[in-house]
């Protein structure tokens, strides 16, 4: 499992990678990308759980970052590290609201969080 990740603002991540994004060549940025899924299970009382997923994509900038460390003796070292940010934004997964490709999966898994969230609060009550 991955560790805790700090989550920032669009605003904070624009305000702290401000050059990297005016000038992406100097410090050596691409985009990465993946893909994750969104699931969920849909409850039916005559067959077992059906899962429902959705591809979800984000897109990170990865960019070449100086920093400045020091040893066990207090020494500061200059070094480069890679860094990650992510910019993905509305309109990455802008073919999840195509009827004609989505559609009908986007529906059956809104459907589906519905009744698992009632079956969860009838559980709870």
């Amino acid at each position: 499992m991955a560790p805790p990740t700090l989550v920032h603002s669009r605003a904070e991540i624009w305000n702290r990678y401000r050059e990297q994004f005016s000038d992406p060549e100097k410090y050596q940025c691409h985009l990465k990308s993946i893909t994750q899924h969104e699931c969920t299970f849909q409850v039916s009382k005559n067959k077992p759980p059906e899962i429902i997923c959705l591809p979800f994509k984000r897109i990170f900038q990865r960019c070449l970052e100086n920093t400045i460390t020091k040893d066990k003796s207090g020494n500061k070292i200059k070094s480069q590290k890679w860094v990650n940010f992510e910019v993905t934004d509305e309109s990455t997964n802008q073919d999840l609201m195509s009827e004609e490709k989505y559609g009908k999966d986007v529906n059956d898994f809104l459907s589906a969080e519905k009744e698992l969230r009632k079956l969860m609060e009838g559980e709870l009550q």
